[in-house]
């Protein structure tokens, strides 16, 4: 039997989960990604229909961000610096007053 290094290991996890995640959304869907593994996920989402939301605000959190993409203010929960997708928005429940939380509005959370 091979021993997977970590890596590939943590691809493999990720790319099983975002495919289950795919397949779930038909309407729009929100989904929050928890630190280490679960951050992974969003590398490998391929539905237009899902919006991953950050803890910082973000939604619509895209992949990993490489080279000059990076930003130091667009981060993951784990603290990995992120791209953003096409129609990203930041909310900031002191200054705007919406009610958002995560029981209420997420279609699925990966912990």
């Amino acid at each position: 039997m091979r021993i997977m290094e970590k890596a590939e290991a943590v691809s493999r996890i990720a790319k099983n989960a975002a495919l289950l995640i795919d397949g779930m959304a038909t309407d729009c869907f929100l989904l929050n990604l928890g630190v280490g593994i679960p951050g992974a996920v969003a590398d490998h989402i391929t539905n237009p229909n899902i919006y991953i939301h950050a803890e910082n605000g973000m939604i619509g959190v895209g992949p990993l961000a490489t080279g000059n993409q990076v930003h130091p203010q667009l981060i993951n929960a784990s603290r990995q610096p992120v791209t953003e997708t096409p129609g990203c928005c930041y909310l900031d429940r002191a200054l705007t007053g919406i009610p958002f939380t995560p029981a209420d509005n997420l279609g699925q959370m990966v912990l």
